[in-house]
């Protein structure tokens, strides 16, 4: 029987996130859960609002997003899982047995078949690439100004040639999707949620003395396909210790790869990590513990983040690894 996309909604989730969904849609939840998937599915399946959704993304999230609609159901493998999540996470595939297969709902295939893909692709590869650039605002920077977002976004080869105005014409696709983290205000992109305690006004001042960090093309595209920059050599010896001495696979390698670049781009310290390291339950002796410490550090001393305003710590604050350390050796 064909997977539709009211049964995947419900499959995916539980009651409470499909009534906080639908309460966010603008659509009043039923006490049954099935009538609520039907109504949210509906809406999702609307051409207009399925279109808007799928622009953000990447070349290889529609490769692999058309793929499984050629096969029907698909395992994903290791060099798809970032898509796999991602797909997911739109809610345009679902998990539908126990080994873990994907499947895009039938009647969600049939709305995007109906598409002008020729003109959906068109677009969708400068929504997403924005939407790429955009993503990097919270990590980096805090808030970015418009003509640095179009700075960023020329960087690519195939988007040299647009100027402001195409950006500008973009940019609401992406800063009104559901997945961004980002809003703008005046002729800024801002972190949502930065000025809830203060936090705004301490990072302006700590930038005014912090030129703005611009990362290559390269190191963007690493950290976009990896969700950490795995070409730095800090974090490849952080990732190879992880697996060889941690005893981690490479997939839950990469997962904590991912969470420790977001922990230090944010700010938190060595007994941060230490903390999620535990609670992920993962053992750690003295020696690994001495030994985490200092590739951690290289890790921390090499990763653009918010406080350098996009630089690394070594660049404009060599010396001070104790910031993250923040213990006695």
């Amino acid at each position: 029987m064909e997977l539709l996309l009211k049964d995947a909604l419900l499959m995916s989730h539980d009651r409470m996130w499909l009534a906080d969904t639908a309460r966010a849609s603008g659509l009043t939840p039923e006490t049954d859960p099935v009538l609520t998937a039907e109504k949210l599915a509906e809406a999702m399946l609307d051409p207009e609002n399925l279109y808007s959704r799928m622009l953000v993304l990447n070349d290889n999230d529609i490769r692999f997003f058309e793929y499984i609609i050629r096969n029907g159901t698909v395992h994903p493998a290791a060099a798809n899982y970032r898509s796999a999540d991602r797909l997911r996470h739109l809610d345009l595939a679902a998990i539908i047995n126990a080994r873990r297969d994907l499947a895009v709902p039938g009647d969600l295939a049939a709305v995007y078949q109906s598409f002008d893909l020729n003109a959906f692709s068109s677009l969708r590869r400068k929504v997403s690439w924005l939407f790429d650039c955009v993503s990097l605002i919270p990590n980096f920077y805090g808030f970015l100004a418009i003509h640095d977002l179009c700075d960023m976004y020329r960087r690519k080869k195939g988007m040299d040639d647009d100027n402001a105005a195409i950006v500008m014409r973009l940019l609401p696709s992406v800063i009104h999707h559901p997945d961004c983290l980002c809003i703008r205000q005046g002729n800024e992109v801002i972190t949502i949620g930065l000025n809830d305690a203060g936090n705004e006004e301490k990072l302006r001042q700590l930038h005014e003395s912090i030129p703005l960090g611009m990362p290559s093309y390269s190191e963007i595209k690493d950290i976009l396909d990896h969700r950490y920059p795995s070409r730095n050599p800090a974090y490849a010896k952080l990732n190879r210790y992880l697996i060889r001495q941690l005893n981690q696979s490479e997939y839950y390698a990469e997962a904590l790869m991912e969470a420790i670049f977001r922990y230090i781009g944010y700010g938190n310290t060595f007994a941060d990590i230490m903390e999620m390291f535990a609670a992920e339950q993962i053992e750690i002796s003295p020696d690994q513990r001495q030994a985490l410490k200092n590739l951690l550090a290289d890790a921390w001393d090499t990763t653009r983040m918010l406080m350098c305003n996009g630089h690394r710590p070594c660049d404009v604050m060599p010396g001070n690894r104790q910031i993250f350390l923040n213990e006695e050796d």
